[in-house]
């Protein structure tokens, strides 16, 4: 049996696009104050709807979660997978490719404009390295927490903000704040 304890209080948060999706989960989630989680009782003492319309060219956002981008090879038979750092070209063109293929799937269009990624830290204390899944099915993981400055056109960074940077934003990498 695996047990988790997360201490006396927990966070929550969910960010989305989909302007529908967050008024329903805020009008029908939280209708009450408390919750089953497994076999846990979860008491709601707050809910909060938090807003950002980014309005000029650039934003500074802290990683909440480590930011994730990798390219899987073959090599001697397997699949390698190599994960980028902050600190390399190929991180900056891989979070654009994933901004580019989820703005197409979101809005059916596709998107030519970049934006800049600049991390306000110039170490390795920020990476972060995550164990994620059970069993033979368990996979390590590696990003990068920290602050960064990020430049491009409005639309896009708010975009960004509400979908996330890098890759496995559905699994709870490359949320911002």
């Amino acid at each position: 049996m695996k047990i988790f304890n997360f201490g006396k209080k927990i966070s929550f948060f969910i960010s989305s696009p989909v302007n529908m999706l967050m008024k329903d989960l805020v009008t029908n989630l939280f209708k009450g104050d408390e919750f089953i989680l497994g076999e846990n009782r979860i008491y709601l003492s707050s809910a909060m709807a938090v807003i950002k319309n980014v309005s000029g060219d650039s934003i500074k956002v802290k990683a909440l979660t480590p930011i994730e981008v990798h390219r899987t090879y073959k090599g001697s038979g397997k699949n390698k997978t190599r994960y980028f750092t902050p600190f390399e070209s190929e991180f900056v063109e891989l979070i654009n490719l994933n901004i580019k293929n989820k703005w197409e799937a979101f809005y059916k269009e596709k998107l030519d404009k970049d934006i800049e990624i600049v991390p306000l830290f110039d170490d390795e204390r920020y990476k972060s390295v995550v164990y994620y899944g059970f069993g033979e099915k368990r996979f390590v993981i590696e990003g990068w927490k920290g602050s960064y400055l990020l430049k491009g056109d409005n639309e896009i960074l708010s975009f960004v903000y509400d979908t996330g940077l890098g890759s496995k934003n559905s699994q709870g990498f490359g949320f911002i704040e």
